[in-house]
């Protein structure tokens, strides 16, 4: 499933680890936006830390490991 995504879009990611640390009662974070996209497809997700985004992380993910919040 490959998605179209622009910079700002809100997503969230489909990454296993999170996942499990969800599983086992860890507060995670999957839910962001997409912060930039590089030349070779790869998004850059931008997790706000806590409620706000003006403290944040970004972390590199392909486009089939993430999914606009509003589809399933």
């Amino acid at each position: 499933m490959s998605e179209q995504f622009e910079v700002g879009d809100a997503v969230r990611v489909l990454d296993e680890d999170l996942a499990m640390l969800r599983r086992m009662g860890a507060p995670t974070n999957h839910h962001g936006r997409v912060f930039e996209i590089w030349d070779d497809g790869t998004l850059l997700i931008e997790f706000p830390i806590g409620r706000s985004y003006e403290h944040s992380q970004v972390a590199p993910y392909q486009d089939f490991e993430v999914r606009h919040l509003t589809t399933q």
